[in-house]
């Protein structure tokens, strides 16, 4: 059984090729078919085989190639296993369609292709075992098995018998494709390979011949010295045999010479014939050292012949190459075409999505919007549930004195009927009815007492929905929980916008002085006003006849908004009370036409939707008494704040005046005279008590405008209630100088437009806001006393009370603002209060040397 169809020896050979440094496991012989993994075994093999082949691709030709050059040049008695049939059979034309077509042809399908690869694979084997490295290998094939170890030693006999079994039969089992005419690349490298083998052989013998050369060249020149000195001493001897005088012993040494000569001539002729000999063999040297130059100049010039067809198999290996990057080039410019495509889908995907994305943006914006509009609406209604509760909680007080009442009330009722009997027991009279009707019925069926019957069914109906509402009591309590929270929350923020606006008034302040230090200030304004909407503006713009117009045309809408919004709101009451009026003629018109029952309870309902109404309106009526109780506690805040400021001031001024007048300063250095408009080349914009002045700021704009009052000044209630204007900018009232420019007056700033309008987040409102606050609340007070009044008409004694109460409150509060206002005008009226320039600041050249003395200065 040879080794083709053996299985073993399949596995042995699969075994010993992933040793080497694969890149993947060959797990049968059909992954060594495309001649990667060999083309790695065949570099382990020979090193120089990947420099050789740099640019060569690694195929089955190229391993075939490269172990016929391996064979050849370092192997060189395996030179026979290169002209075995089975060698040949898989060189085959050097392509790996040849390769498999002679696969085909011996042995048929894939199995062929797949012997091919195992023929190699034992030629990589035979020459891995015959090689420089041979000792490696060996050592590795000793670490296998006992089986696998002698599969490979039946493989190297096999081919090395075959090889030798071919070479001495001559005869071939594979010809070269009869389509083929010219030898190819593997031909050549066989010639070339056989060639070199040649060579070396033929300088191997040339080194050899060259070397006995030199040694008979060595040999004849020492039988040559010998000969010379042979031929002295032979000229010597006949001499001597000349010489007159012959005894024995000169006789006897003739003889001995002439027997030397005669050896001597007998090796002179020998090695006069070994010379012949050396220069036949010369000569023969000689020729076949010319035909050997003959061979070394037909080597020389197929190695120019190999070396172009190397030089063109690497043009055409580079074209090669370049065809297949200018394809690896098209093929990513087609998918980078096909990519872009795909971008600029996305792209017009991405740019619907912006476009959604903005609709998405302005209906979040709305969105917001709707949802400022729901928490302004939510707590408007946490307000009324407040409202509710406490008007429920006075329901429940009504609902349990009801109950008493109608207890008491049943109590009589029936201490009635049984007086009743007693005196129908006693009386003579016979009985009206026959039926035996009690009082109850009695009064339900006499016309005179229908009316209390209707305000029985009343006070059922009622006492029957106050006890459905019991059923919120819970739920009432939460929201009231949250509302006081929402309530504690609201106070916060009211305290932080409180102190931001304080900052930002004197900010303005600030950066309206600041404004008057420079000299061109329309160039100033365009500046800040190209960074953002400012409602600072400079004296200059306000001459400006385009802004007073808006201001007036502002003034005018405004005035007529508050006047529509007062109409509005008396529009509004009455249509409210025709509303009511309507509804209480339609319910006596439908009592009239329908039946005792019907009228009952259209008399029910209408009752309930007037209680609703009148809920209704006094909710509306306790917000606005909250709004003003919330307006009267921040103003009071505010004024207490101010007291507060103005008190550290004087006290500070106070302070200041003292400690300048104990320490006087000398100053000897002459002041400079501010420049004023009758010196020439000078020109300012004001007039020169108010350019002297310049960095004194007037804090009456923070609390108002007041003369400075003696100890001898008396004003009166009324000209302390005129001339008060706590948040006003100026006086109108108080013919007062100003120490400000005319120009640049603190009442035309503007203020931001999102600032809220109410007197909780506006501290600093005009007197006369105040004003007509005080008049809303007399007139919400007035209000409120009509609705006591009605309701004590109507006899509900515990609303009335509560009323009562409410109105306490609010005259005794209102007692106390007023009181705590005047108080506190009649003190600002007595503090005014100025900013001046800091006490540090070096104005002479003592100052200057004090500074230098104290750095810090006096405070």
């Amino acid at each position: 059984m040879s080794y083709v169809d053996s299985k073993a020896a399949q596995a042995a050979l699969l075994h010993w090729v992933n040793t080497f440094p694969l890149d993947k496991e060959a797990r049968s012989l059909v992954d060594l078919s495309d001649g990667k993994l060999l083309y790695q075994v065949m570099a382990d093999i020979d090193p120089s085989f990947t420099r050789r082949r740099i640019n060569e691709k690694k195929t089955f030709q190229a391993v075939i190639r490269g172990l016929r050059y391996y064979i050849v040049t370092e192997c060189a008695e395996l030179e026979e296993l290169v002209e075995s049939p089975s060698f040949i059979a898989i060189s085959a034309d050097g392509k790996t369609e040849d390769i498999l077509e002679v696969a085909v042809k011996l042995k048929g399908g894939w199995g062929a292709f797949t012997d091919l690869c195992e023929q190699l694979t034992s030629f990589l084997l035979v020459a891995a075992m015959s090689g420089p490295r041979r000792q490696d290998y060996i050592s590795t094939i000793m670490t296998f098995d006992q089986g696998v170890q002698g599969e490979i030693k039946d493989i190297i006999e096999q081919r090395i018998t075959e090889a030798h079994e071919a070479r001495e039969s001559g005869n071939k089992i594979y010809q070269a494709p009869p389509n083929k005419a010219t030898p190819d690349e593997f031909q050549l490298e066989y010639r070339y390979g056989v060639l070199l083998g040649q060579k070396r052989g033929v300088e191997q013998e040339n080194e050899r011949l060259l070397k006995q050369t030199a040694d008979l060249t060595t040999r004849l020149t020492h039988l040559q010295e010998n000969n010379d000195s042979l031929q002295d001493h032979l000229r010597d001897a006949e001499d001597r045999l000349n010489a007159p005088i012959r005894d024995d012993e000169t006789e006897h040494r003739i003889r001995r010479l002439e027997d030397d000569i005669r050896e001597r001539d007998e090796v002179i002729e020998s090695q006069e014939g070994q010379l012949e000999q050396d220069r036949d063999k010369m000569a023969r040297m000689g020729r076949e050292l010319g035909n050997l130059k003959d061979a070394d100049s037909r080597l020389i010039q197929l190695q120019d012949e190999i070396k172009e067809l190397e030089f063109r198999n690497d043009e055409l290996t580079k074209k090669a190459n370049t065809v297949d990057r200018y394809k690896n080039k098209l093929e990513v410019q087609k998918d980078l075409q096909k990519n872009f495509k795909d971008l600029e889908l996305e792209n017009e995907e991405m740019k619907a999505q912006f476009q959604n994305f903005d609709k998405l943006i302005e209906r979040n914006s709305s969105l917001e919007a709707s949802q400022r509009q729901y928490h302004n609406s939510i707590s408007k209604a946490e307000m009324e549930i407040f409202e509710i509760g406490s008007q429920k909680k006075m329901l429940e007080d009504e609902n349990a004195e009801l109950r008493y009442s109608l207890a008491t009330h049943e109590e009589k009722i029936t201490q009635y009927e049984l007086a009743m009997l007693e005196l129908r027991e006693q009386s003579p009279l016979p009985e009206i009815s026959h039926h035996g009707q009690t009082l109850a019925e009695q009064m339900q069926n006499s016309d005179a007492d229908r009316q209390s019957n209707l305000e029985n069914f009343r006070l059922k109906a009622e006492n029957a929905l106050l006890k459905g509402n019991t059923l919120a009591a819970q739920e009432n309590s939460s929201l009231r929980a949250q509302l006081e929270e929402a309530d504690a929350h609201v106070k916060v923020i009211e305290g932080k916008y409180r102190e931001a606006f304080e900052k930002e008034v004197i900010t303005q302040q600030q950066l309206r002085a600041m404004m008057n230090l420079v000299d061109d200030n329309k160039k100033f304004v365009n500046a800040a006003m190209s960074i953002g909407t400012l409602t600072l503006l400079t004296p200059e713009y306000y001459r400006d006849q385009a802004f007073v117009e808006l201001k007036r045309a502002h003034d005018s809408v405004t005035e007529q908004l508050s006047a529509l919004q007062k109409q509005l709101a008396a529009l509004e009451a009455e249509h409210e009370d025709a509303k009511r009026g309507l509804l209480m003629a339609t319910s006596d018109l439908s009592m009239v036409e329908k039946e005792e029952i019907d009228a009952l309870e259209e008399l029910k309902t209408t009752q309930e939707s007037l209680s609703k109404s009148f809920e209704n309106e006094l909710t509306a009526l306790k917000g606005k008494y909250k709004a003003l109780l919330i307006d009267y506690e921040a103003q009071k805040s505010q004024l207490i704040e101010s007291l507060l400021t103005n008190n550290k001031l004087r006290e500070a001024l106070e302070k200041k005046t003292n400690t300048e007048a104990e320490v006087p300063i000398v100053d000897d250095e002459p002041k400079e005279v501010p420049p004023t408009p009758t010196q020439p080349g000078v020109s300012t914009p004001f007039p020169p008590p108010q350019t002297k002045n310049w960095r004194i700021f007037n804090t009456r704009y923070f609390v108002g405008s007041y003369p400075k009052r003696t100890k001898s000044a008396r004003l009166s209630a009324q000209e302390i209630a005129q001339t008060s204007r706590i948040g006003n900018h100026f006086s109108s009232h108080i013919p007062v100088q100003s120490r400000m420019n005319p120009f640049f007056n603190p009442a035309t700033i503007p203020l931001p437009n999102s600032r809220p309008t109410t007197a909780l987040s506006e501290p600093y409102r005009s007197g006369g806001v105040h004003a007509e606050e005080v008049l809303k609340k007399d007139a919400t007070i007035a209000e409120l006393q009509a609705q006591v009044k009605e309701l004590e008409e109507n006899g509900n004694d515990a609303e009335k009370a509560a009323l009562e109460r409410e109105n306490d409150n609010l005259k005794r509060e209102y007692g106390m603002m007023t009181m705590a206002w005047y108080d506190l005008s009649s003190r600002v009226q007595s503090n005014t209060v100025m900013l001046q320039r800091r006490s540090e600041v070096s104005k002479s050249w003592i100052n200057k040397q004090r500074r230098a003395v104290n750095p810090t200065g006096r405070r």
